[in-house]
């Protein structure tokens, strides 16, 4: 009995499926379970790892977001300043036939036009001032007549809201008509749609043009006329321009415009007689 009790008590030999062994594999799976949860522990698990590689991308589209934001602002800025200062610039409105054109007109059309010499200079013009057109024509031949001169320029001329046409000119004086006016002939008040009267001046070859009390505003232009008298040879656009640019473009903004428009005239009326005296020399030469 005791050789049997022996024999129960040996203990089980190493790799024996007992209950010893079971329990050693349970104990070795447990140890193992630990040391991988403190690794885990220790190392950032896969979301922290995405977490911290997309931290880095969002704060470079977040840096590039706030520079589009500045530099747009700072484009905002950039125009704003741009367009106050456009504003602050002599306003330069223009009439049409006899001045910049020659208009024939047509009964239910809008006639023809035909460019004085030398307008494609107005370019230069546009890049310095704020021109316009003044004229007592309708729209349709408005319209006309600013396609042509556009197009011979090669850019835009004329500011749109600085157009004014027949709609905003007045019905001259009586004394003008008595004194052999037409009854359709009109006046081109300044007043009534600018504010800034001292920023604003009128070329035109019309003279009783100019409301009263307004004279101070206008340029008078020598005439180009229809016809014979369309002459190719006219430098009067070339001085006008070449005046302008040395009388207004270095003006500041504050000065009163009106106080170079006699200089401006004389001009015309010196580049005007030149080419008169030109043209008489050519038909004595003729004769």
């Amino acid at each position: 009995r005791q050789e049997e009790m022996q024999q129960l008590e040996v203990p089980e030999k190493e790799g024996d499926p007992s209950e010893v062994g079971r329990k050693r594999c349970r104990r070795e799976v447990q140890e193992q379970e630990v040391q991988g949860e403190q690794q885990q522990q220790k190392q950032p698990g896969c979301g922290q790892q995405q977490q911290q590689q997309q931290h880095p991308e969002e704060e470079q589209q977040q840096h590039k977001l706030e520079q589009r934001e500045q530099l747009q602002q700072q484009r905002t800025e950039a125009e704003l300043e741009a367009c106050r200062a456009r504003r602050s610039l002599p306003i330069l409105l223009f009439d049409l036939n006899g001045t910049l054109t020659s208009h024939t007109s047509r009964r239910k059309a809008a006639g023809t036009n035909h460019p004085r010499p030398h307008v494609a200079l107005l370019a230069r013009l546009a890049k310095k001032f704020r021109l316009g057109i003044y004229t007592s024509s309708t729209v349709r031949t408005v319209a006309a007549a600013k396609q042509m001169l556009e197009k011979i320029a090669g850019c835009p001329l004329f500011e749109p809201h600085l157009i004014l046409y027949r709609e905003h000119t007045m019905p001259a004086l009586a004394m003008h008509r008595e004194n052999g006016g037409k009854e359709w002939d009109t006046v081109k008040p300044l007043g009534k749609w600018f504010g800034k009267m001292d920023r604003v001046l009128l070329f035109d070859d019309d003279e009783y043009k100019a409301l009263a009390g307004e004279e101070g505003n206008m340029v008078l232009v020598p005439a180009w006329g229809n016809g014979e008298l369309e002459d190719q040879g006219c430098r009067v656009l070339e001085a006008l321009v070449a005046a302008v640019e040395e009388e207004l473009g270095g003006l500041d903004a504050d000065v009163d415009v009106r106080t170079v428009v006699p200089r401006i005239r004389q001009r015309l009326l010196a580049a005007a007689q030149a080419r008169k005296e030109e043209l008489e020399q050519q038909q004595q030469q003729q004769q």
